[in-house]
């Protein structure tokens, strides 16, 4: 399983979608913009949560907004109307946290909560966003979405944090390992710009 955690912008503001077969679902995409040989590149990438959780994300987030999220990735494929083969990649978030709005709406917006998409139980897990095979030429009618139920959470571990500390002479000192002996380097998820 792959998963990543993702730091950037809204590129539209969240919508909540009703699913053929009942329920809910939200699609966004987060972008982050870079300078690469003197021209600014802006890279996406998009994630999907379901039902409740849809809900309470298209409510408390807005275009624009820096969004920080963890989700698990999920690849689908289907045949065009010209035939050809093409193939998507998402994410279904497992997890989120809101930074920044937009200048724009800071003025006389609440603040609410900054964290979201804690999963209760073990709902609406599995399947994802698989296409449906013995449609070969047509995308599906349900948007890509199908759901099992799993009854185990996909809930990311959660860790104690580690006090910030002032920099001794000692922890100064890495050694030829190049890592403090009280890390091994390994513990935490890896975080990826986006």
């Amino acid at each position: 399983m792959i998963v990543i955690t993702a730091h950037g912008r809204l590129g539209h503001q969240p919508e909540l979608k009703m699913l053929p077969g009942g329920g809910s679902v939200c699609e966004f995409r987060l972008l982050s913009s870079r300078f690469a040989k003197g021209e600014e590149v802006t890279e996406a990438v998009t994630f999907f949560c379901f039902d409740e959780e849809a809900e309470k994300f298209c409510e408390s987030t807005e275009k624009g907004q820096l969004i920080s999220a963890t989700g698990t990735q999920e690849t689908s494929s289907y045949n065009d109307a010209q035939g050809a083969r093409k193939s998507f990649t998402k994410y279904r978030m497992t997890w989120y946290s809101k930074g920044a709005r937009p200048r724009s709406s800071q003025q006389g917006s609440q603040q609410g909560d900054n964290t979201g998409g804690q999963r209760p139980g073990g709902d609406r897990q599995g399947g994802g966003y698989q296409a449906n095979r013995n449609q070969s030429n047509q995308r599906p009618s349900n948007g890509g979405y199908s759901r099992a139920a799993s009854p185990q959470s996909n809930q990311p571990e959660q860790r104690p944090q580690r006090p910030a500390q002032a920099p001794s002479q000692a922890q100064a000192d890495y050694g030829d390992s190049g890592f403090d002996s009280n890390l091994d380097g390994f513990d935490d998820v890896s975080t990826f710009m986006i």
